[in-house]
């Protein structure tokens, strides 16, 4: 790739406003800026921003912020489960709500919105890119028996279970979890609840196991350790702690010791890892992932038997108890960080191979299908090495993904103190509008290469622009385009703001007012302060997820939403259907315009970019076998 010629960069890395025309968006009412954004996030799929992430939980937030975030994402993850129709098994949602020290006062779920099939194109009719439809609906929860009903009896755990129907079922079984329990019958209800997700959860499950050889090139992290440390076990002895504290009489920890055992590591004494023993720990390690594996096969259609789920779950108590203890921390410095990274870039490479020969054999609608479903698994990062991150702070982590569930489980099946207090569960529904006509991206796509051609851009910049989109929307087509996708994150992101902080507050929103307390802890007490409102995802954001957070905290700096980060990964995005003020949209185009202009200076000529700041290492493509249990 050339080398770039960009605009000026400010200390933070990202665009200075002086380096963007003032007129670029001049005179663009909402409707215009909703086009603009959808342009140019659909003609910058796949491109990464390099820049920082604003609405990110920082590292000293308040213990208060913290909890709740944690639980917000604790019931997200229960929430994301995949169906037999979910291609990638890769459904997106997003969680928010009152959440008290002491107790869940109210929470509101939503999941990425699928596109709508596009309709007959209608003469004189301007399109419609604003979303047709917002629903919140309050769940009816059931009582106990039902609770306990959903735990026991799986004659009705269907195959393809609606999201509508799971987060019907999530919220009444943790309800009940969260009254007063005895130890022995919590332990019980744990386990119940354990057997249950894995059930509901198996294809994701099935999908992180068996993508571990797609990550990493036909072997999987812990097999070239074990081979990297038969021919050099060079490792400084290493006495294991876990965390929590945990001692030798622990049940997770005696269950881990028999199974080291097997391997050949002595039970008696404290738990060491040493040049002599790491192998026989990474074959117990091994052990566990194959036991899940052949438990999960990548071809499974049916949820596992209550006993298959239960062996599941016992692998999985044992691998959350090897993630909880400090044996990665041993491998430090004993040089298989090296290996891994090499055998890692091998696996990234097969990966671009695979993805270029796949979206040669899709079909145009298959494509947009991919488009739609596999909301990049740079997701939570999962498939990346992210920035100050090493190997095996990276496998720690991709294992940590297998065993979410359990852990979801096990924070919230421990009982509040406040008892008898109901839990309100809202679920928010958003639908696309119309499919986009054709002359709507060809009227666009003459706007912007009209202001590039008035720039007086050099010859190979002006290619560029007309490469990239003609290559997102392919001239002389007569296709009505469908609308991207609405983002779980983004619907509630821009609900809480009308909420809070809309000029005309909750009041016109019809659908809140049977759920005016969702937001009711966010809203600070004293208006010089920042409220935060935290949205529990099982994955990071798209890059689009994060301006929007960004740019309705400065339009209304009272209020910051917590996401987990972002990928910085751009996909074809749309408005939410609440409205904003303009201001928020304009910081996003001229962010995006930003990124499209560096893009299309930074391509060799024929050829796309996969990022969109040269600073940053040359982005991985996301693709859909990756993606497909991980999450966007």
């Amino acid at each position: 790739m050339s080398s770039p010629t960009t605009p000026p960069v400010g200390p933070t890395g990202q665009f200075q406003s002086a380096s963007l025309p003032p007129d670029v968006f001049k005179g663009a009412d909402v409707d215009d800026l909703r086009r603009h954004i959808w342009i140019l996030s659909t003609a910058l799929k796949r491109c990464q921003l390099a820049q920082p992430t604003p609405s990110q939980l920082p590292g000293n937030a308040s213990k208060d912020v913290r909890d709740k975030f944690n639980t917000l994402r604790h019931i997200s993850t229960l929430l994301t489960v995949g169906a037999s129709y979910d291609r990638y098994a890769a459904s997106v949602n997003a969680v928010a709500g009152a959440v008290e020290p002491d107790r869940i006062v109210s929470l509101i779920a939503t999941k990425n919105t699928r596109t709508l099939p596009p309709k007959a194109p209608q003469q004189n009719q301007r399109s419609n890119l604003q979303p047709t439809e917002s629903v919140i609906t309050e769940l009816t929860l059931g009582d106990a028996h039902q609770a306990m009903s959903l735990l026991t009896d799986f004659k009705t755990d269907i195959e393809n279970i609606e999201f509508n129907k799971h987060l019907e079922d999530v919220a009444t079984i943790v309800s009940f979890l969260q009254t007063a329990q005895s130890t022995t019958t919590r332990a019980d209800n744990l386990a119940l609840f354990s057997i249950f997700m894995v059930r509901r959860a198996f294809r994701k499950l099935s999908a992180r196991l068996h993508n571990m050889t797609t990550i990493w090139g036909a072997s999987d992290p812990i097999a070239v350790m074990l081979e990297e440390f038969k021919v050099a076990p060079v490792i400084k002895d290493h006495i294991i702690t876990f965390e929590p504290p945990l001692d030798d009489t622990h049940t997770t920890v005696l269950a881990l010791r028999k199974r080291l055992e097997v391997q050949g590591v002595s039970s008696s004494g404290s738990c060491v890892v040493t040049s002599d023993n790491v192998c026989a720990w990474l074959r117990a390690l091994s052990t566990i992932l194959t036991n899940l594996k052949n438990s999960l096969p990548p071809a499974t259609t049916t949820p596992p038997s209550f006993k298959k789920a239960s062996e599941i779950c016992t692998e999985l108590v044992l691998l959350d108890t090897f993630l909880q203890s400090s044996f990665f921390d041993a491998l430090r410095q004993s040089g298989v960080e090296e290996e891994l990274l090499r055998v890692y870039r091998i696996g990234q490479d097969l990966q671009r191979q695979e993805w270029g020969k796949a979206q040669e054999l899709l079909t145009d609608h298959e494509a947009r299908v991919a488009d739609a479903d596999a909301l990049g698994d740079g997701e939570d990062g999962t498939s990346k090495i992210e920035p100050g991150e090493d190997t095996l702070q990276h496998v720690k982590r991709y294992l940590q993904t297998i065993t979410a569930w359990f852990v979801a489980c096990r924070a919230l099946s421990t009982p509040r103190k406040a008892q008898g207090v109901p839990l309100h569960f809202y679920h928010l529904k958003a639908a696309p509008g119309d499919a986009i006509p054709p002359e709507v991206t060809q009227q666009f796509k003459a706007t912007y290469l009209e202001f590039v051609k008035s720039t007086q851009a050099e010859d190979d910049h002006y290619r560029n622009v007309c490469t990239l989109l003609d290559s997102a929307f392919p001239p002389g087509s007569s296709r009505r385009r469908p609308m991207p996708v609405i983002h779980a994150e983004a619907a509630i992101m821009a609900l809480a703001y009308n909420s809070l902080a809309g000029s005309n507050g909750s009041g016109n929103i019809p659908e809140m007012q049977d759920a005016s307390n969702i937001f009711l802890t966010a809203r600070p007490a004293d208006k010089d302060q920042t409220g935060d409102i935290p949205i529990g995802i099982s994955k990071k954001c798209c890059a689009c997820c994060d301006l929007f957070a960004k740019y309705l905290h400065e339009s209304s700096p009272s209020l910051t939403f917590r996401l987990p980060g972002t990928h910085g990964i751009i996909y074809p995005w749309m408005l939410p259907p609440y409205p904003v003020p303009p201001v928020v949209l304009k910081g996003m185009c001229n962010e995006l315009f930003a990124a499209f202009l560096r893009v299309t200076s930074a391509m060799d000529p024929g050829l796309l970019s996969t990022q969109s700041s040269p600073a940053s290492t040359a982005s991985d493509l996301e693709q859909p076998d990756v993606l497909s249990g991980l999450t966007r």
